[in-house]
């Protein structure tokens, strides 16, 4: 087992180096590196129900299927073991993860959260990353339409710049579950200091692209709120940061 753990190692490594001096802008090959997983449970393979809501949502989300099942596979546990709260979603783009979250939580309040309407742009240097186009939100009710689950049908959209001080501090509800997919690091600073008091505790706060390459800013602002708050962070590595708000 030791000849095949280096062997492992040294194709990591291999890996790690070679995209590094492939790739158009530079990364610190030490805090960054190509892992082959020492596990390889893959239950989205064969998980029917998710498959069947996957089969809904793929064409409108460029999530990967393993980080859409670790979403799904968290938004059923809570969905089990919590009594009450809403769940919140800010940079639903065009409605796939939303969709997910509306099937997984069928009879729960619903809010999307986007600044639809502005021109589509891609920046794929490292991670895909899109912003809303004109018809995103169409897409997106549309999408919703079609689940037609109760948190579906009554779903709220807040159109606007995020954060928004006035929107959130009209809501008179807690929060189960945010899902927070932007990948600007200055709407992560300034939003969650908003939304952690609309979390319950025991509540689930998850960073959409949390470590990645091209993110360095919004992971190391997630680190540092989560040593400030006395959190407990889970690391998936689908691709999300997991914040536990624990008091």
């Amino acid at each position: 087992m030791k000849i095949i753990f280096k062997i492992i190692d040294l194709v990591e490594k291999v890996l790690t180096h070679t995209v590094a001096l492939l790739s158009k802008q530079g990364f610190d090959t030490q805090r960054y590196r190509f892992n082959i997983p020492e596990v390889w449970y893959s239950p989205w393979r064969e998980d029917v129900k998710f498959n069947a809501i996957y089969s809904e949502i793929s064409k409108n989300t460029i999530i990967s299927k393993r980080k859409l099942f670790d979403l799904y596979q968290l938004g059923s546990q809570i969905n089990r073991n919590t009594n009450g709260g809403a769940i919140l979603e800010v940079g639903t783009l065009r409605g796939g993860c939303g969709g997910l979250l509306a099937s997984i939580f069928p009879e729960r309040k619903i809010i999307l959260w986007d600044n639809w309407g502005k021109t589509v742009e891609e920046d794929s240097t490292f991670i895909k990353k899109s912003y809303s186009g004109t018809n995103d939100l169409q897409q997106t009710k549309q999408l919703l339409e079609q689940i037609k689950t109760p948190s579906a049908v009554n779903a709220s959209f807040i159109n606007d710049i995020f954060p928004n001080s006035t929107v959130i501090s009209s809501w008179e509800y807690e929060f189960c579950m945010i899902h927070f997919d932007i990948y600007d690091c200055n709407a992560f600073i300034s939003g969650i200091e908003l939304l952690w008091p609309c979390l319950s505790i025991g509540g689930i706060f998850v960073v959409g692209g949390y470590g990645a390459i091209s993110l360095n800013p919004l992971t190391d602002a997630v680190n540092q709120f989560v040593i400030q708050n006395n959190c407990l962070l889970i690391q998936s590595q689908s691709g999300i940061g997991l914040i536990l708000k624990q008091q």
